[in-house]
């Protein structure tokens, strides 16, 4: 017997059908996370980004990369001439230039990424299939709803790119206003690198401390750049995936049309008229065929 309207919802949250409740990610999709985006989107991309850096600060001027990468300094600082940005402080504008151009450089390094993260993501069902199979066979894991991938966001170059452009639009203004004290971590950093590796080597010579300062300043200046773009191109590019800017996303499994919300009480009473309504429909036919039966008794048609 239900007593109150609390014990009815209860009962009927309890019914409600599973693939109906919320989905949640399956181990496999976080497991896919974090091995593709940590050794990809950061790792690799760190490295990588770190060593365009070096080759930036210790090429030979006005030559090759390190003149095209002065290229992109001096653009940059007419840019900021251009906006009037520093423009009353001339050693200021050029120290800003100097850093937003190493957001550019690192920028254009991680993007030949992108390829690498799309391949994956297209083959995330089938590297998150076998994630979870691992997790079942070792770990004895619940069986993972097939229905629960459907929730996952379709990467397409469409929402890579756009994620790409965000991060690039978030580093530049981050670096315009935390960009001296990131520069000025990634210099201590380099110093004490260097006057670590002279006292292991005290043979070292002064254009070999110079380069593992340069590494060391490289290093933290992009563990703390690819740390941040690596974490919003995973949002960014995510949540423009689930989008439908262009309507593109035609009847999504998860979709339901015309649906009327109503309150738990409207749904109670609801039940309950319609629970109603059966028993009296199946209490009058019991009662009918009873009656018919006293009938054919009555005039011995049928024989006790």
């Amino acid at each position: 017997m239900i007593h109150d309207e609390k014990e009815r919802f209860i009962l009927l949250k309890e019914d409600t059908p599973e693939s109906e409740k919320k989905k949640h990610r399956s181990f496999g999709n976080k497991a896919f996370d974090a091995v593709f985006y940590t050794a990809i989107a950061f790792g690799v991309v760190l490295v990588w980004s770190a060593f365009a850096l070096y080759a930036k600060a210790m090429g030979e001027s006005g030559k090759g990369y390190k003149g095209f990468c002065e290229g992109v300094v001096e653009k940059t600082q007419k840019a900021l001439s251009i906006l009037h940005i520093h423009a009353n402080n001339p050693e200021k504008q050029s120290q800003t230039a100097e850093q937003l151009g190493n957001v550019l450089i690192s920028f254009g390094a991680g993007t030949f990424f992108l390829a690498p993260i799309k391949y994956f993501e297209d083959r995330r069902t089938q590297i998150a299939g076998y994630f979870d199979s691992l997790n079942e066979r070792y770990f004895h894991a619940k069986p993972v709803d097939p229905a629960s991938q459907k929730e996952e966001p379709k990467q397409s170059w469409f929402s890579i790119i756009g994620g790409r452009i965000t991060v690039l639009a978030t580093m530049l203004t981050i670096d315009m206003g935390i960009g001296k004290y990131s520069e000025k971590l990634a210099q201590n950093a380099g110093t004490l690198l260097a006057n670590a590796w002279q006292q292991l080597k005290p043979q070292a010579t002064t254009q070999n401390l110079a380069q593992v300062k340069t590494i060391g300043w490289a290093l933290t200046l992009e563990t703390i750049y690819t740390a941040i773009s690596a974490g919003l191109i995973y949002v960014s590019s995510r949540t423009i995936a689930k989008s439908d800017w262009f309507g593109k996303k035609e009847n999504p499994p998860h979709a339901v049309e015309n649906v009327q919300v109503i309150s738990p009480k409207e749904t109670i009473k609801q039940v309950e008229t319609e629970t109603q309504t059966s028993f009296r429909a199946a209490t009058g036919n019991s009662y009918r065929k009873f009656l018919n039966a006293e009938a054919k008794t009555a005039t011995g048609s049928i024989s006790l």
